[in-house]
């Protein structure tokens, strides 16, 4: 069994874990991932070694693509969208 999207959850819920505590240290969240990804990759302890086209990376990418489209979509002001809703007109090309 492949354990690596587990991990990689593992990892960004031990990061959300403690990056509170860590605000306003030189110790940034950022830093955090690559430490566990050099740590966990496959130069040190081997446990993840992903392929640009294997199922675990489009997994991790579809999950972050809906993520960011719904944190976005979340944060439309309706009342500007509705001002200037000849902008995204010009920019299809409509």
């Amino acid at each position: 069994m492949d354990w690596s999207l587990a991990i990689i959850a593992l990892a960004v819920l031990a990061v959300g874990s403690v990056s509170g505590r860590i605000a306003g240290t030189a110790l940034t969240p950022a830093i955090l991932f690559v430490v566990i990804g050099v740590l966990i990759g496959p130069k040190v302890f081997g446990e993840v070694d992903l392929s640009s086209s294997g199922s675990t990376v489009r997994a991790l990418a579809e999950a972050t693509l809906a993520l960011v489209l719904f944190s976005d979509a979340s944060r439309i002001n309706l009342r500007a969208l509705r001002r200037d809703a000849n902008v995204p007109v010009r920019l299809l090309g409509i």
